[in-house]
C-alpha cells in the first residue's frame, strides 16, 4: 500500500488529469465517491465482484468485475473503498495495478459532515452514520498497520505500536433469545435449544473490567438474539452510559419488539443509536408475516420519541456455513489466511464473562461445540488484576493468529458467496 499526502495526491490528480477508480460499490466506496466529487475529481468507474452489484443497472457509471480489468489502464489511481483491504490489495496487484491507495486519509479531509444523497445510485446516508463509518475506517487503518507488523511476528512491536488500547467495537451479548430463527445467523442463535438472557451480574462485572482497561472503544454494540427480549436492557444501557471512554452505544434490533417504559426512555440519550435490520424484503416474511407492520410501528415510536435510528435493508448475507456447522479439513496456513481476510476478526464479543475475538468463537464455546482457553479473556480469572489486564488485552487484541472457531466457519472474506438473508428455520439446528 502506498503511503501518501492526501492534499498532494489530489492536487496531482487534478493538475496531471489522472484517472481515478474506486474499488467497492459499498457504503464506504460511495462516501468516497461523494468526497471526490466535492473535490471536483471525477470517478471513471467502480470495481466490485459481488454479482448482485455487477447486475445492478446503473447508467451513470460503469461497474467492472476483476475479470474485466485486463484491458484497463494500469496507471489509473485506485482508492480502496472496502473493509477487505488486504485481500483486495493483493488481487489488484495481481492485475498489475501499481497506484493503489486506502481511503482513510481522504476521509480525514472532511471537516463538515452532511447527509449524502446520490439519486443516480439510489443511495442515501445521514451525517451521523457517515461519522460512525469514518471513525471505524480510521480504526481499521490502524489495524492494517498492526497486521503489517503481525505478518513479521513482532508482537512486542505490536504492543508498543498501540500504546493505548483502542478497540473498534465490542458486541455485548445481552440475550440468546430472539424473535426470529434465521437459518444462517452468524451469531448462531439457531443452535440454542433453551436460550436465556445473559447473567446480569456477570455481564455488568465484565463490562466494568473491560471499560477500566480500555482507553477508547468506538462502538459498544448491544446485541442478542434480539436485545429487547431482555427486559433488563435499560439497566444494561444505563450502566454503559456511566462510562465516558466510548463514542457511541448501538442497539441492534430486528424491530419485532417495541420497547416501552424505561427500556424506551434510556434510548433517548444522544449517545445511544438504534440500528434496525429490515427483513421486510427477505423470505422471513413468509413465516413472520408481521415483520413489515412491526417495522413501521417501531420506526414511528422512534420518531415520536426523537430517538436516533438508522435502517439497513438486508437482501443477502455472506455464506459463513452457519446453517450446517462442520469442521473443515484445513491446514494452519489456510486457517491463518481465512482469519486475516475475515472482516469479523476483530469484532470483540463479550459473552457470559468472556471476551472473544469473534461471534462464532464466542457462541461455539458457549454452546460447548468447541473451545480453547487461548481464544478468550476470562474476566473471572483470579489472576487478572488492574495492573496486568490492560497488557493482556493489548496482546490478545493485537495477536492476529487464527482461533479454533476458524476450523468450523467459512470466514467472512471478500470471496465468500452471497446467500439470501433472513431465511427462517422452524427447528433448532443440531450440531452433529
Amino acid at each position: 500500500m502506498i503511503d501518501y499526502d492526501p492534499d498532494q495526491l489530489l492536487y496531482e490528480i487534478k493538475v496531471l488529469k489522472k484517472k481515478v477508480a474506486i474499488f467497492g460499490f459499498s457504503t464506504e466506496g460511495l462516501i468516497l465517491y461523494e468526497v471526490l466529487k466535492k473535490k471536483n475529481i471525477p470517478v471513471e468507474y467502480f470495481i466490485d465482484e459481488k454479482k448482485s452489484i455487477i447486475d445492478f443497472n446503473i447508467k451513470k457509471i460503469k461497474i467492472y468485475s476483476l475479470s474485466d480489468l485486463d484491458d484497463q489502464d494500469k496507471n489509473i489511481i485506485i482508492f480502496l473503498g472496502t473493509k477487505y483491504v488486504n485481500s483486495v490489495f493483493e488481487k489488484l496487484k495481481n492485475f498489475n495495478f501499481n497506484h493503489i491507495y486506502d481511503d482513510y486519509k481522504i476521509f480525514k479531509l472532511i471537516n463538515d459532515y452532511k447527509d449524502i444523497n446520490i439519486p443516480e445510485f439510489n443511495f442515501k446516508i445521514d451525517k451521523e452514520k457517515i461519522y460512525r463509518n469514518i471513525k471505524l475506517y480510521e480504526l481499521n487503518s490502524l489495524r492494517e498497520n498492526k497486521l503489517r507488523l503481525a505478518n513479521k511476528n513482532k508482537i512486542n512491536q505490536l504492543v508498543k505500536f498501540q500504546e493505548k488500547l483502542l478497540i473498534n467495537n465490542v458486541d455485548i451479548v445481552v440475550t440468546e433469545r430472539c424473535s426470529m430463527k434465521c437459518l444462517h445467523c452468524s451469531n448462531m442463535m439457531q443452535y440454542y435449544e433453551k436460550p436465556k438472557n445473559s447473567s446480569f451480574s456477570l455481564l455488568l462485572n465484565s463490562i466494568k473490567k473491560l471499560m477500566s482497561a480500555a482507553d477508547k472503544i468506538s462502538e459498544l454494540r448491544v446485541i442478542g438474539g434480539e436485545p429487547f427480549m431482555n427486559k433488563d436492557i435499560s439497566k444494561i444501557i444505563n450502566f454503559l452510559l456511566s462510562f465516558n471512554n466510548f463514542d457511541v452505544i448501538i442497539v441492534y434490533t430486528n424491530a419485532n419488539i417495541i420497547p416501552k417504559g424505561d427500556n424506551l426512555i434510556c434510548l433517548k440519550n444522544p449517545k445511544v443509536k438504534i440500528h434496525i435490520t429490515d427483513y421486510s424484503s427477505t423470505g422471513a416474511v413468509n413465516i413472520k408475516k408481521f415483520i413489515p407492520e412491526k417495522l413501521n410501528q417501531f420506526v414511528n415510536v422512534m420518531k415520536e420519541n426523537k430517538i436516533n435510528f438508522s435502517i439497513e435493508k438486508v437482501i443477502n448475507w455472506l455464506d459463513m456455513g452457519m446453517d450446517k456447522l462442520e469442521k473443515y479439513d484445513e491446514n494452519p496456513s489456510q486457517l491463518q489466511k481465512k482469519f486475516i481476510e475475515c472482516c469479523g476478526n476483530d469484532i470483540f464479543t463479550l459473552l457470559e464473562g468472556k471476551l472473544y475475538k469473534c461471534p462464532v468463537s464466542a457462541h461455539g464455546d458457549n454452546l460447548n461445540f468447541f473451545s480453547s482457553n487461548k481464544d478468550f479473556i476470562n474476566f473471572n480469572d483470579d489472576s487478572l488484576n488492574p495492573n496486568n489486564l490492560k497488557d493482556k488485552l493489548k496482546i490478545f487484541y493485537n495477536n492476529d493468529k487464527y482461533v479454533k472457531a476458524c476450523s468450523y466457519c467459512k470466514g467472512r472474506s471478500y470471496d465468500n458467496k452471497e446467500i439470501p438473508a433472513g431465511e427462517q428455520t422452524k427447528e433448532v439446528i443440531k450440531y452433529l
